[in-house]
C-alpha cells in the first residue's frame, strides 16, 4: 500500500516477522544510526556498457540485525524517514563513502540521497565541509537524487548550490519507462542541472513483463540525449537486458550481471585494472 496501487510483491513468510517487529526494528535502528555502529556500506562497480571497464561504484547502505539478519535497505530508508533521523542516516552514509572514495583509486562514487535530505537547507553545506575536509575533487562525488524530487519546488534552491559546488547530480528513476517519459513532458527542465539519468531494470522488467517496452525506452533515450544527458542502468541481472540497453544507447550499467556489491577492497583491483588499461 505505501509503494501504490501500480506496485505489488510476493509475500513470505518472514516478512510477517519483520512487520510484527518493526517497532523494535526501529528503536534498533535509531540506537545504530546515533551510535554509528553495526551500520556498514558496500560498493557496486559501474561498467561501460561498451568497454565494461568500471567507470565509477554506488555506496550501497547495509544494516544486518542482530536478530533479523540483514533488511532490506528501502525498509531502513522508509523506518529513518518516519523516526525522523534520516538526516542523521545520510550524514553518516555521506561521510563514510567520501572517506573511503578519498583513499581509493576508483574515478568516483555515488551516493543515494533522500528528497527529505535534499530539501534539508543543511545539506549541500554538508556536502561541501564533507569534501574538504576529505580533500578531494567534488565531481570524484556522484549524488543520485529521486526523479520525483526534482520536480519538487522545494528541491530547487538546494539542487543549485550542490551544482555549484560541482558534484555530479543524476537522476535516480525507481519508475517506468512510461512514467520517466510522462514527466519529461512536463513543463519543469527536469535535467538541467542532472548529468546522468538512471534507470531500474526492476522498473524496466517487471516480474509480470514478457518483454521490455522498448518504444518507451527509445523516446526516453531521445529526450535524454536532446538534453544532453547519460543514460544508465542499475538492478541488471541478464545478457538478454544487457543486449537491449545496449541498443538503445545506454553507457553505463551495474547490476548482478557484471558484478554484486562487494567489499572496498574486492572493488580496489578493478579500478587499478582500468587504470592499467
Amino acid at each position: 500500500r505505501r509503494k501504490g496501487d501500480t506496485h505489488y510483491c510476493v509475500f513470505e513468510h518472514g516478512m510477517e516477522d519483520v512487520l510484527s517487529a518493526r517497532p523494535r526494528i526501529a528503536q534498533d535502528l535509531v540506537e545504530a544510526v546515533r551510535a554509528r555502529q553495526g551500520l556498514t556500506l558496500v560498493y557496486q562497480p559501474v561498467f561501460d556498457i561498451e568497454k565494461t571497464d568500471m567507470e565509477g561504484a554506488e555506496a550501497l547502505l547495509r544494516w544486518n540485525h542482530p536478530v533479523y539478519g540483514r533488511l532490506d535497505t528501502r525498509v531502513l530508508i522508509e523506518i529513518a524517514e518516519e523516526q525522523g533521523i534520516i538526516a542523521e542516516l545520510g550524514e553518516w552514509i555521506l561521510e563514510t563513502a567520501v572517506s573511503r572514495l578519498a583513499r581509493s583509486k576508483w574515478p568516483w562514487l555515488a551516493v543515494n540521497v533522500s528528497a527529505h535530505q535534499l530539501e534539508s537547507g543543511a545539506f549541500a553545506n554538508h556536502v561541501a565541509r564533507t569534501l574538504e575536509q576529505a580533500n578531494i575533487s567534488a565531481s570524484r562525488l556522484h549524488l543520485d537524487l529521486p526523479l520525483k524530487s526534482l520536480i519538487s519546488p522545494a528541491s530547487k534552491q538546494p539542487i543549485e548550490a550542490l551544482s555549484a559546488l560541482g558534484v555530479n547530480l543524476v537522476v535516480d528513476a525507481e519508475e517506468t519507462p512510461h512514467e520517466v517519459a510522462a514527466l519529461l513532458d512536463r513543463p519543469t527542465a527536469l535535467f538541467t542541472k542532472a548529468s546522468k539519468l538512471k534507470l531500474s531494470g526492476e522498473a524496466i522488467w517487471p516480474p509480470d513483463a514478457g518483454f521490455v517496452n522498448e518504444a518507451a525506452l527509445w523516446r526516453l533515450a531521445r529526450s535524454a540525449r536532446t538534453q544532453g544527458v547519460m543514460l544508465a542502468a542499475k538492478n541488471i541481472e541478464t545478457g538478454a537486458q544487457h543486449d537491449v540497453l545496449k541498443r538503445i544507447g545506454f553507457e553505463q550499467v551495474q547490476g548482478h550481471f557484471y558484478a554484486p556489491p562487494t567489499t572496498a577492497l574486492t572493488v580496489e583491483p578493478l579500478a587499478a585494472y582500468r587504470r592499467a588499461g
